[in-house]
């Protein structure tokens, strides 16, 4: 369980690493940002998703390292109306489809 929070820990330490390695470009670049940009929604939607996935992942590797915890999750998430996932979550980090489309796109016009 620890070495899976490491993982964690560590995508989330690799992703912020890019994030601002990419802010220093669109710094440098003088490109503005603002909410209306698509990009700026798409990246948006990709952070929620990795948010969603690593909590799932979590939750999952919770259940699985104590299986007695299950009720308790059980019944807290059914409150909420929330699903607990049934198997471990794709990757953190994949950008959506979207995303990956206009980035492809937009590199195409280069």
């Amino acid at each position: 369980m620890e070495r899976e929070l490491q993982d964690q820990q560590d995508k989330i330490t690799r992703a912020e690493n890019i994030m601002n390695s990419k802010l220093a470009k669109v710094q440098q670049k003088r490109i503005v940002l603002d909410e209306s940009n698509a990009h700026i929604s798409a990246l948006e939607l990709d952070i929620q998703n990795n948010l969603n996935k690593t909590l799932k992942t979590c939750i999952f590797n919770l259940v699985q390292e104590f299986p007695e915890m299950q009720a308790i999750i059980d019944a807290v998430f059914q409150e909420k109306n929330v699903t607990v996932p049934s198997k471990q979550p794709s990757s953190v980090g994949v950008p959506s489809v979207r995303s990956s489309v206009r980035s492809a796109s937009s590199q195409g016009r280069r």
